[in-house]
């Protein structure tokens, strides 16, 4: 008797290119993903959920098991599009001016809530049928950035321009925010035990994973090893973990990172101490804890199923599916793979594995 499951399912989400560099994550990247997925698995009963955030529509492929069986597309229509017009107005921000910033205009719009709840329903009514739950779009650190959402960004019009400000933060989910948070998704108020006990009761057993397809450009870890490279200290072959390492950074340099550390022990808090030394040691155990507090890392954690997604300090190509990393950042990788033991994607396209466990 066939043990495997009767059909075989799999979420892609699909944010916004809210760089406006011509991306197109539903129409190209997550298509190109349906159709690895329709003929990996061949044989087997087939349904694909595309969540197009720009569109606000839920796209369902399902192809029947055989390999002569038809493959058949429907589109539900539950949100409303997400616009340039609409939801990224000119906005002076502390940064300086931009229209990349997702402003919730009133509509109901697509949210990455919405995913987790389809997840959490698979995993009430289909459980372990979940074999890939992967997200396309912008991405760092903290997850995908769907819409490039702020949290609790409320901007308001003063002498005639949309300026920058905010409502009162609390512990809770901004309704207003569509993009992941992973220190608040993954936690009460929002993440009871029921929706816990979903979301491990939604994924394959053998097959079910997560992935964070995009950058993770963290110039926090990015800037580091970079200067340690250049150090006369550091070796390929080997460093011993105590010895000691200089670093000097720019005045940009420290503005864009320092006060960030998550260990508070390695970035310095004061950002004109531009010039100061670490061991490698103290380099690794830092890298380590900026690997752990990921999406990425947190997701694997909670869901109890592998993650892949890219290294702190690593870029994607977004214009070229499948979003492989790119090679100018072969040397953060190779740190990674040799220092602290990160194993890479088994597809070559040169995503991390994050395990439950870690």
């Amino acid at each position: 008797m066939d043990s495997q499951p009767e059909i075989l399912r799999f979420i892609f989400v699909a944010g916004i290119d809210w760089a406006w560099s011509g991306v197109g994550f539903a129409t190209k990247v997550a298509r190109d993903r349906v159709r690895q997925v329709l003929a990996k698995y061949k044989e087997r009963h087939i349904q694909i959920q595309i969540f197009d955030f720009s569109s606000g529509s839920i796209h369902i492929i399902e192809r029947g098991r055989g390999v002569t069986a038809s493959i058949k597309e429907s589109e539900r229509q539950i949100f409303a599009p997400i616009t340039k017009k609409l939801n990224y107005p000119r906005i002076e921000m502390s940064s300086g001016p931009s229209d990349s910033v997702y402003v919730h205009d009133g509509r109901q719009t697509m949210s990455i809530t919405d995913v987790y709840e389809s997840v959490f329903l698979i995993g009430d009514r289909s459980p372990e049928t979940l074999c890939e739950l992967s997200f396309f779009s912008h991405a760092y650190s903290d997850g995908p950035t769907l819409v490039n959402s702020y949290e609790y960004l409320r901007p308001v019009y003063k002498g005639g321009r949309l300026r920058e400000a905010y409502a009162h933060e609390m512990n809770a989910r901004d309704s207003f925010d569509r993009d992941p948070r992973g220190a608040k998704d993954f936690d009460l108020p929002y993440f009871n035990k029921e929706r816990h006990k979903s979301l491990n009761h939604a994924f394959h057993r053998k097959l079910g994973r997560a992935w964070i397809w995009g950058c993770n450009d963290d110039l926090r870890v990015l800037y580091p090893l970079q200067k340690t490279f250049q150090s006369p200290s550091f070796s390929w072959s080997g460093v011993d973990n105590e010895k000691v390492i200089k670093y000097r950074f720019t005045k940009e340099e420290a503005q864009d990172c320092f006060g960030t550390d998550p260990t508070g022990k390695f970035l310095p808090q004061d950002k004109s101490e531009l010039i100061f030394s670490r061991t490698f040691g103290e380099l690794k155990k830092y890298a380590r804890a900026i690997l752990s507090s990921t999406y990425s890392a947190r997701f694997a954690r909670t869901s109890k199923v592998l993650c892949l997604g890219a290294l702190p300090g690593t870029f994607a190509n977004y214009q070229r599916p499948p979003m492989a990393i790119t090679s100018d950042r072969k040397s953060v990788t190779r740190f990674f793979k040799t220092y602290l033991s990160v194993s890479l994607d088994d597809d070559g396209f040169g995503y991390a594995k994050f395990f439950p466990e870690q």
